[in-house]
Formats: C-alpha cells, sequence, structure tokens
C-alpha cells in the first residue's frame, strides 16, 4: 500500500505518518474488541448452545481414532439373493413359534416411529386383502390377510430365535444427537422436567446406558462395577443381555469388546438403517426387498401438530419443548467422560453409516440414484396431495383428534395412510415418474 502511495505523488515522510496513524487506530479498536469480548463470547456462546447437535458436540466425536477405521463393515445382501425361492411377504400366524416376516427393532429416537409405520403400511399392502390388521395381535380373527410384520419397541434379542425366512432391520442416530433427543422428548416435554444443568446431565447418562436390561434382569449391584455396552449398541444386539456386561478394565480390551458386539450387529441384520440418512435408507430398504416408491409413502413426521407430542399413555398432546443447552452441558458432552460412555454406540452408528455406503456402491450408484430421485419426486408429490388432508393426533394448536386413529398406522405413526393408500392403489404416483 506504501508503494502505491508513493507512486501517486505522497511523499515518504506522509507515507510513514499516515502508516502510524493507522496502526494507532488499529491498536485501538483491537483494545476495545478485547474489552467487549466476554460478554459477547459469552453470548454468542449462550446462541451456539441450542445447535450443538450438528456443529460443536460431533467434531469431537469424529471418526479418526484407529479401532474405528478398522471397524467391521459390509454391503447388506438383496433378499432375492440369500432366498431366491421364497418371498419376504409371510402369512402371518396367530401364535407363531418364532418371529418371521417383516422385523423392525424401533430403536428410540432414532426415526424409528416413522420406519414402524412404513413396515406396518408394507405387511397391510401386500397381504391378501390390503386391509387394516395388527400383525401382532392374539386373537384368532385375520389369521393369515396380511404380512407377518414385528414393529414396536422391542429389544432385539427378543427375536434372536427368528426364522430364516425374516427380514431384520433397525435404525441408528449419531449417540449424542438421539440422547439430546430422547431427553427432550421424554423427561422435558413429556415429564415436565426442568432442564437444568444437573437434571440434564444427570438424564444424558441414564439415556446411555442399557436400561432395558437393567429393568430386565435387575443388575444394580454390577452397575457400578462392570463395563457394559452403551444404548444401542445393547438394544440392537441379538446377545443374550447377560452378555452384554463384562469385567475388563484396559481401554484396548473394551475397545475389542466393542467392535465385537458391533460386528456381530452388522453381520446379523439384513439391513441398519441411519436416521440422518433416512430416505438413502428407505431406498436402500425397496431395493433390497424388491418393493415399489408407492410402498413407502409416508409424510414428514407430525406435519399436523409439529410443535406438539402424542402421549398415548396420557391420552393427550402436550408441547414439544425447544432444545437449549447451557454451556455446562455442552461442556459435559464434549467430555472425555461422555466419549467413554459412548464410544460403543459411536461404533455401531459409524459401522452403519459406511455399510449402508458399501450397499449403495454395491447396488450400483447410477441406479441408486435414479431409484433415489424418483423417490423424492414421490415423496412431495404425497406430501403436496395429502398433507392437508392428514388427521394427526395433535393439531397446530394441540388440539387432541381422536378420529386420528382412522387415518394411522399405529398412534401417530403413518398418518395420512387413507390418501397415501388412495395413491398406491391408483398408482397416480408412478405418473409423475
Amino acid at each position: 500500500m506504501a508503494s502505491l502511495l508513493v507512486a501517486r505523488g505522497i511523499s515518504k515522510k506522509s507515507v510513514v505518518i499516515l502508516t502510524l496513524v493507522i496502526g494507532i487506530i488499529t491498536t485501538f479498536l483491537n483494545q476495545q474488541t478485547q474489552q467487549k469480548s466476554p460478554n459477547q463470547t459469552q453470548s454468542k456462546r449462550r446462541r451456539l448452545s441450542a445447535t450443538t447437535t450438528t456443529t460443536l458436540l460431533l467434531n469431537s466425536q469424529t471418526d479418526t481414532t484407529n479401532h474405528r477405521r478398522l471397524l467391521h463393515t459390509r454391503a447388506f445382501p438383496s433378499w432375492k439373493s440369500k432366498h431366491p425361492d421364497e418371498s419376504w411377504c409371510v402369512r402371518r400366524e396367530p401364535h407363531p413359534k418364532a418371529p418371521k416376516g417383516l422385523i423392525f427393532v424401533k430403536n428410540y429416537k432414532t426415526g424409528s416411529s416413522t420406519v414402524s409405520g412404513l413396515a406396518k403400511r408394507i405387511a397391510r399392502l401386500h397381504g391378501d386383502d390390503g386391509q387394516d390388521h395388527d400383525a401382532e395381535a392374539d386373537d384368532e380373527s385375520g389369521g393369515g390377510v396380511t404380512c407377518e410384520a414385528y414393529w414396536r419397541h422391542n429389544p432385539a434379542w427378543e427375536y434372536r430365535n427368528r426364522e430364516p425366512q425374516s427380514f431384520l432391520f433397525g435404525s441408528v442416530r449419531h449417540p449424542t444427537k438421539r440422547a439430546i433427543s430422547h431427553v427432550f422428548f421424554e423427561f422435558v416435554s413429556r415429564l415436565g422436567g426442568t432442564a437444568s444443568d444437573s437434571f440434564m446431565i444427570d438424564r444424558l447418562k441414564f439415556v446411555t446406558e442399557p436400561f432395558p436390561i437393567k429393568w430386565a434382569l435387575r443388575k444394580d449391584g454390577a452397575w457400578k462395577t462392570q463395563k457394559w455396552a452403551s444404548f444401542q449398541s445393547s438394544y440392537m444386539s441379538l446377545r443374550d443381555p447377560e452378555d452384554l456386561f463384562v469385567d475388563l478394565k484396559d481401554e484396548e480390551e473394551i475397545n475389542e469388546w466393542e467392535k465385537d458386539i458391533v460386528k456381530e450387529i452388522i453381520d446379523e441384520y439384513d439391513l441398519m438403517m441411519v436416521s440422518e440418512r433416512m430416505d438413502e435408507s428407505l431406498v436402500v430398504l425397496q431395493i433390497l426387498l424388491g418393493l415399489d416408491s408407492g410402498d413407502l409413502l409416508y409424510l414428514k413426521s407430525k406435519v399436523g401438530g409439529s410443535q406438539w407430542l402424542y402421549d398415548n399413555q396420557q391420552n393427550k398432546c402436550v408441547k414439544l419443548e425447544k432444545t437449549t443447552l447451557s454451556e455446562k452441558v455442552v461442556d459435559y458432552l464434549a467430555s472425555e467422560e461422555w466419549e467413554k460412555r459412548i464410544s460403543g454406540d459411536l461404533l455401531l452408528y459409524t459401522a452403519a453409516s459406511r455399510s449402508l455406503d458399501a450397499t449403495i456402491a454395491k447396488i450400483g450408484r447410477k441406479k441408486f440414484k435414479k431409484a433415489y430421485d424418483e423417490y423424492q419426486l414421490v415423496l412431495e408429490y404425497a406430501q403436496g396431495v395429502c398433507g392437508a388432508s392428514a388427521v394427526w393426533p395433535c393439531t397446530a394448536n394441540g388440539t387432541y383428534q381422536e378420529e386420528f386413529e382412522l387415518d394411522c398406522e399405529a398412534g401417530d405413526q403413518g398418518c395420512g395412510l387413507r390418501c397415501l393408500d388412495n395413491l398406491t392403489r391408483t398408482g397416480v404416483w408412478a405418473d409423475i415418474i
């Protein structure tokens, strides 16, 4: 800049003086900024704390350690490649000896309500009469009119004796995002918790523990002395619950034990879906099972009352509280303690995402992209046609609608089914592809 000024006829002495003046002004402004920065930084941290689930928290939990780089993954095979002479649609029996057909392990806060509604929809549409039947009902009526399907909140170990003619699938989510969602959904919104620092940290710890095992086995004593599998790893594992605890202290041995659990899960499932990549996962499901885009129509979650939660236990609408995190909670979620608590689930999440990539590669990226683009067009069309007429449990202002049961697959899952079914039956969706 100095040479430019000299070239324009300004003396070198004037340039030196001007440079000094600019330097003094710059120093003064920097000092003023530094004096204000504590409050500004604090305010910025408060604003950022509401979005840490997608930025700050995930940066400290990246896929860089050696044991994650060496993680076992695989491409999930199509149904026909494993069962060339059998259908995945198994006629429902009133009292089956072992689970068979479509088996969806409904993991908490992983987009599982959407998928469980679709599992029920697929089973119904591909059944004998296409009518609505509960695939898990115990009564004798209606047996064999719909495909067998399991889609409730049951841990995977309940399906470890499944029949070979079954398609086992589930969904996972980044463990930090899942835990935050679980706490605000269940403990803050539904149960009215205060979201104080101590409350949040205590509940975050709880939802990363395998509490279904704790309840099933009453292993309170072992809770403090043994290493246990993280929540998602334990919930999705087909191991006997007793085998999800281990007396290990060495970090490397723990890592290997966790990797063994993840390897078993990836190998035992026919598909592991990823919540953050839900539509990709659904297109993979479509291709593996040989379905049509119309089979997988759904409306974006709770569009009718997106700020309200249907509490089926109290049979009323509860307002969903906005997710906000204090600096202390953010610091905890970035701590080494938290990293250790979610280590197994982070392995599972990473393995599932990589396996999804491998499956897409095996399908063929060109074929997958065509199917994915078509599916997006179909979903957009269904949303526009059926979104306004769908009856959800809660309206946009929180009013409970009893008639939602006639328009949803089960509870608040798969709502808008009457309109969506009409699109599927008439084949209108196919005209836009």
